[in-house]
C-alpha cells in the first residue's frame, strides 16, 4: 500500500467515524516513519494500519 492509499484509507475511516482525530494523526505520522530502522515497505504500511490502528482495506 503506497503511502497515497494509506493516507485516503485513513481519511476514509477517519470521515466514517471508525478512528478520532488524533488517531488519525498518529496514523498519518506512522506510515511515514521507518520501520525497525529500514524505509517502510507497502506490505509494512499495510500491516501497520491493520495491527495497529485497526484500519484495514475492503
Amino acid at each position: 500500500m503506497t503511502v497515497s492509499a494509506a493516507s485516503a484509507l485513513i481519511g476514509l475511516a477517519l470521515s466514517a467515524g471508525q478512528i478520532d482525530r488524533e488517531t488519525a494523526i498518529r496514523a498519518q505520522s506512522a506510515i511515514r516513519g521507518n520501520y525497525y530502522g529500514n524505509r517502510m515497505t507497502n506490505d509494512d504500511r499495510r500491516q501497520l494500519l491493520a495491527l495497529r490502528f485497526g484500519i484495514v482495506e475492503v
